[in-house]
């Protein structure tokens, strides 16, 4: 096991099964010996498009039973993609971060961690493009690949805006029907896809986002509207960043409360956590938390 994986990475992975932890390790580390296919999101709007452009270039895709505008590319990835329309290259687990918010054509909502915008360019598409999204980063030259996309898809719900390191949150003053935050993390979730990032890893490093992630969190849940949402996901497999994250959060924050969502890989109803783990849909492992504020 040391030779496939950090021997830390079992003390500190999440286990949902009391006593499975051997076996739910192993399958972990099975999952990440196979890199999964490259997933696109097809927009509603133009999802013929997209399909028509993935057939002249004799592109091959299978898709999700449950997720409709989910496709994979079958066999090698490596085609021109930049001149196709009405598709955005994302990971099936983030594309479920979107439709666990749910927002709604009108609302107004905040993607803290934005970077290239995956789930920013989702959310203005669950919307219709109507209400507002501000997309921040601390990172000015992601935010730079999120202006691009947004010229390419042509929407005009999204504000992009510089998230100052230790400066004061943006839009002071202003409350969201929604946040999401998508927070920096170990990454764990996606070792089959960059398989060099385990050895890079280490539990100062897991410690050290779980730092990262209250305080965003802390943030984030200052903006919320009353009867607001709060979201959180990470690409992480440890419980240090996720449930025990999510449980320090609603102990400090009785104003909060974990609201029921559908998983959309399974269209199970859930308690507002959810578990993608990366052998479930060949996609990257993901956990997502869905909480709502008192009214």
């Amino acid at each position: 096991i040391g030779q496939l994986v950090p021997g830390w990475f079992g003390e500190m992975l999440y286990c949902p099964a009391p006593g499975a932890g051997a076996e739910h390790l192993a399958r972990c580390i099975g999952a990440f010996q196979t890199r999964p296919p490259t997933w696109l999101r097809l927009r509603a709007d133009r999802e013929q498009e997209a399909r028509k452009f993935l057939a002249d270039m004799q592109i091959e895709t299978g898709g999700h039973p449950f997720m409709e505008h989910a496709v994979f590319i079958k066999g090698a990835a490596n085609r021109d993609l930049s001149r196709m329309h009405g598709a955005e290259p994302q990971d099936l687990a983030s594309q479920c971060a979107g439709l666990c918010c749910s927002p709604r054509p009108g609302e107004q909502w905040w993607d803290v961690c934005a970077g290239a915008g995956g789930k920013t360019l989702h959310l203005a598409d669950l919307m219709k493009d109507q209400g507002l999204i501000l997309a921040t980063d601390i990172r000015p030259s992601i935010l730079d690949q999120l202006s691009k996309r947004l010229g390419k898809n042509r929407y005009h719900c999204v504000r992009v805006e510089l998230l100052e390191e230790g400066g004061p949150p943006p839009a002071a003053g202003k409350f969201f029907d929604g946040v999401i935050v998508d927070a920096p993390c170990s990454g764990s979730g996606t070792w089959h896809r960059n398989p060099d990032a385990r050895w890079r890893a280490s539990p100062g490093q897991v410690r050290h986002y779980a730092e990262i992630q209250d305080g965003l969190l802390e943030m984030a849940a200052a903006r919320v509207k009353p009867g607001g949402r709060l979201v959180y996901a990470t690409c992480s497999l440890t419980a240090l960043e996720n449930t025990a994250r999510v449980s320090a959060f609603l102990e400090r924050h009785g104003e909060f409360r974990h609201e029921p969502v559908f998983n959309p890989l399974s269209r199970q109803q859930t308690g507002g956590l959810i578990w993608i783990w990366p052998w479930e849909w060949n996609c990257n492992g993901m956990f997502i938390a869905a909480m709502k504020k008192s009214p």
